[in-house]
């Protein structure tokens, strides 16, 4: 019975109170006013990030290939020139052999050729004796000269023919020797290729596989073209890892990507490499961390939250409270340092002044 008569009681109270409600209401909704803060401000970049190696190369099919043997795996350690993917050299060496056989009978026309020019040659020769002698007509004469430039003109086309099959063949060989893939450093194996449904054509382009070195490792990130400025090669930045949040490691941008992830996209970003080094545990491709940069610092600096600056008819303003009577006042502002939360005030406030940052 007690507790009925408290539950009505309380209604009682909350009906007979309506403006309590509504005096909470506007106390939030009066502007906050804060004094001005005088000390550092300092404008940092933060991103999320993968680990993977800081040195690694691609080994890629520069053109459409049948490959071989494989004579390593994923994961294993290899030396420099290490051969790594043997090619399907099997037509290769067909068509090697195909051109060697029509060399080789080439060789045999070209010589009985050179035969019939050095008979044509001792023709020409023996009539043109006759003809200056006046025992031969010229008529037969200008007949073997003719015949003598056929057989000329037979000789070059064969050695050019000839020619152009030896280059083919030289092509092939130099191919062949070039042919097989190998590690073009020291470091370890990754995303090596494997045949799709049993075919074993690779087209051009087509990764084949990564060398990576395992003791130097960087945070890849994605930089948003808009704060590319305020990024460059060789610049410090703070590496967190996930699997050790409690120790900050220093690293440094080592790499910036000149083409965007995407072309298309309505904010390009930007893939970037932070370089770093730890001790006391190993670390794998894979792990994920976070990474800041401070791009800008500045000490002694008169700073008010970034909410406060206000833009009206041209000019920054902050709406400043002044004296014990608490009037409020537009004042125009010189804006120095911004980042994303804060704004250093370089002329126009004190910081003996409070600033209004929300109306």
């Amino acid at each position: 019975m007690k507790s009925n008569i408290f539950i009505a009681l309380l209604l009682l109270f909350s009906f007979m109170t309506p403006s309590l409600h509504p005096l909470l209401a506007t106390e939030e909704a009066k502007p906050s006013v804060i004094p001005v803060r005088r000390g550092t401000i300092e404008g940092k970049l933060t991103w999320r990030g993968i680990v993977r190696s800081a040195s690694r190369l691609e080994i890629r099919a520069d053109k459409k290939l049948t490959l071989g043997k494989v004579h390593t795996n994923n994961y294993a350690p290899v030396k420099k020139g290490q051969l790594l993917i043997e090619i399907d050299t099997s037509e290769a060496q067909k068509k090697k052999r195909e051109l060697k056989e029509n060399l080789t009978k080439q060789n045999i026309d070209f010589e009985t050729t050179k035969v019939k020019f050095k008979q044509a040659t001792k023709n020409l020769n023996r009539k043109t004796i006759l003809v200056e002698n006046g025992v031969l007509a010229l008529k037969e004469l200008e007949e073997a000269q003719r015949d003598h430039k056929i057989m000329e003109n037979e000789i070059k086309t064969k050695e050019l023919e000839m020619q152009k099959v030896l280059r083919e063949i030289n092509l092939i060989e130099t191919e062949l020797k070039a042919a097989n893939f190998v590690a073009p450093q020291e470091g370890v194996v990754q995303g090596l290729w494997e045949p799709a449904l049993g075919s074993n054509e690779v087209t051009p382009g087509q990764m084949l596989a990564t060398i990576i070195d395992p003791k130097s490792f960087a945070l890849w990130v994605q930089v948003e073209e808009t704060n590319l400025s305020l990024v460059e090669v060789g610049k410090e930045s703070l590496v967190i890892l996930d699997t050790a949040p409690e120790t900050p490691i220093k690293g440094r941008i080592f790499e910036i990507a000149r083409n965007p992830v995407d072309f298309n996209a309505k904010i390009k970003t930007y893939n970037m490499g932070i370089s770093f080094q730890v001790q006391g545990f190993e670390l794998k491709e894979g792990f994920a961390g976070e990474a800041s940069l401070v791009y800008t610092r500045k000490d002694n600096a008169l700073v008010v939250p970034l909410s406060a600056v206000k833009y009206l008819e041209g000019k920054n303003i902050l709406v400043v409270e002044r004296g014990t009577l608490g009037s409020r006042k537009s004042i125009p502002i010189t804006l120095g340092i911004k980042t994303d939360t804060e704004a250093e005030i370089l002329s126009g406030i004190t910081e003996l002044d409070k600033v209004v940052i929300s109306e």
